[in-house]
């Protein structure tokens, strides 16, 4: 006799097997059963999925059928029921357009929402997102050239969302757009997805680094890091200020084939600077030692090198040993082979191979890579920034 936990699954099943087959024309039965062993690495981690109504005109997702009621007999012509899956953080849902493209929505339409129940990173009520956020990150996502991006303001269309927006992200015919799945996955799940594209996992990783390069080198020549030197956090319930170097460029704001997905925290070279010296001259603690201030004072370290520095940092080593490490989850080979890439991303044709080789010599010879400290990071730009 079924269960309902047992009809349950068998339609999570289909829905999985009918997104991987939309997302993969090609995938084989053996492979859809193989992917079954790890369902949720490859579709992601998820909070479940539903029916959401999509406006492809105005690209835009009411994650809610409810929101239909509010919509003129007019209206309602023009969206359509779509099978969407929901984000692990209730934040966002995810959709495949009838010609195969994934389209992200940041920003749920929930009928009803309660103020007082807010998410700790974002400030906004769960599930929503304010607009001046949804605006500023895909301005970012424009000028990175990574990801196909726009911005709507929900109180055009329901005044209820006053100061609420919704993030339209999706994938373009450059590269493909997985919102659910990290460049940190873990390795079993990036390799069934390269032999799903029909590659490699080292060329998979190297063409994922490569694309995170560029994308980084465009936002750092506009002026722009993700360095936040007064960054403050909830850790344990209480809440403190990260360290100076901390930026918002971890590997899990990296989307697997090496989109940034998340600029919502960028700000000038000169803001971060700013910051920096309000940290600095408020903390008598926030920098190591007194010769390590003069080498900012002095410009011996400019503070815009320390910023992309940073950015750097915080994606390769993290902020501390407590934050998972690329270089933990690929294992020495395959980080090498991502980190390369990256670097020829950052610094297209202005370096060779040779060059590249010699400044991550110091990594090859260690028998394990777990983690990057600064030190090291800071290593292999310097001469990479001499050779450029």
């Amino acid at each position: 006799m079924n269960t309902t936990g047992t009809l349950k699954a068998k339609v999570e099943r289909g829905v999985y097997r009918h997104h991987l087959r939309q997302l993969f024309p090609w995938i084989t039965a053996s492979q859809l059963n193989r992917a079954e062993t790890f369902r949720e690495g490859i579709i992601g981690r998820t909070a479940g999925y539903g029916i959401a109504l999509y406006n492809p005109a105005k690209k835009i997702l009411l994650t809610s059928e409810k929101m239909e009621e509010l919509l003129t007999r007019e209206e309602r012509l023009s969206y359509f029921p779509k099978m969407a899956i929901q984000s692990h953080s209730r934040r966002a849902m995810w959709i495949i357009a009838a010609d195969g493209k994934v389209i992200e929505f940041k920003g749920k339409t929930p009928p009803q929402f309660n103020q007082d129940k807010r998410n700790p990173n974002s400030g906004d009520p769960e599930g929503l997102l304010s607009y001046a956020a949804a605006r500023k990150e895909a301005e970012g996502l424009r000028m990175i050239g990574a990801i196909e991006s726009g911005a709507t303001n929900l109180a055009d269309l329901f005044p209820v969302y006053e100061g609420y927006g919704q993030l339209y992200r999706a994938e373009t015919s450059n590269a493909r757009y997985f919102p659910w799945l990290r460049i940190d996955s873990p390795v079993e799940v990036t390799r069934f997805l390269a032999e799903l594209e029909g590659i490699s996992i080292e060329r998979f990783l190297f063409e994922s680094g490569e694309r995170l390069g560029r994308q980084l080198r465009k936002l750092h020549d506009a002026g722009y890091t993700l360095h936040n030197p007064l960054r403050e956090g909830i850790v344990g319930g209480t809440n403190i200020r990260k360290p100076i170097w901390y930026s918002s460029l971890h590997s899990a704001n990296v989307e697997i084939h090496g989109n940034l997905i998340d600029t919502e925290g960028m700000r000038t070279f000169e803001e971060a600077e700013t910051l920096f010296w309000r940290r600095v001259n408020d903390e008598p603690g926030a920098l190591q030692s007194d010769r390590e201030r003069a080498l900012f004072e002095s410009g011996v370290v400019p503070l815009p090198y320390y910023s992309r520095l940073c950015d750097f940092q915080r994606f390769l080593g993290g902020v501390d040993r407590l934050e998972k490490s690329i270089a933990g989850v690929l294992g020495k080979a395959l980080f090498l082979r991502m980190f390369l890439g990256l670097m020829e991303g950052y610094y297209p044709g202005r370096i060779n191979g040779d060059k590249l080789t010699r400044a991550t010599a110091r990594l090859a010879r260690q028998e394990k890579i777990s983690r990057i400290d600064l030190g090291t990071t800071h290593g292999i730009l310097y001469q990479l920034e001499k050779a450029a």
